[in-house]
């Protein structure tokens, strides 16, 4: 009788420790005005899906009724571009920046990311310096990863 109560009381362990991390990620809401969207794309496609692998590399399970919420406002996107030149040599750096609001166990956190292109030529072929898909991308998984450590969900 007693090995069967350590049984249950260890199974009831196991199932509380399972529903205890559980997490729900929110929609991520978008509320960046100054300009259209980077290239018509919605800035806020995949982080949603981002978060949710982050937390799960972290040993989190996604749970659509759990109390445990992470909220994610995006609050601003720009980007800075400098150009240096000198003869027939240029140098051109276009930098990408991302800011989200998030709220998390209770608290509101700010999270930034950022992403750089540098460029050079001897001979100047585009002199408007567009941001690239792939630094937008890597502004947006640097952010996510800045938010889920902020958060406490990062185990390290």
């Amino acid at each position: 009788m007693n090995y069967i109560k350590k049984i249950i009381s260890l199974s009831l362990l196991t199932t509380f420790c399972a529903t205890a991390q559980d997490i729900k990620i929110e929609d991520v809401q978008n509320n960046i005005i100054t300009m259209q969207p980077y290239n018509a794309r919605s800035l806020s496609f995949g982080i949603k899906n981002i978060l949710e692998e982050l937390v799960q590399d972290e040993g989190y399970y996604l749970n659509d009724k759990s109390t445990n919420k992470l909220e994610v406002e995006l609050v601003y996107f720009g980007g800075k571009r400098t150009s240096a030149n000198i003869g027939v040599y240029s140098k051109k750096t276009n930098s990408i920046e991302i800011i989200a609001k998030c709220k998390c166990n209770g608290k509101v956190i700010t999270a930034k990311g950022t992403a750089k292109d540098v460029s050079t030529a001897v001979i100047i072929l585009n002199e408007q310096g567009e941001f690239s898909q792939t630094s937008l991308s890597s502004a947006i998984k640097k952010m996510c990863e800045q938010i889920i450590k902020k958060c406490k969900y990062a185990k390290n």
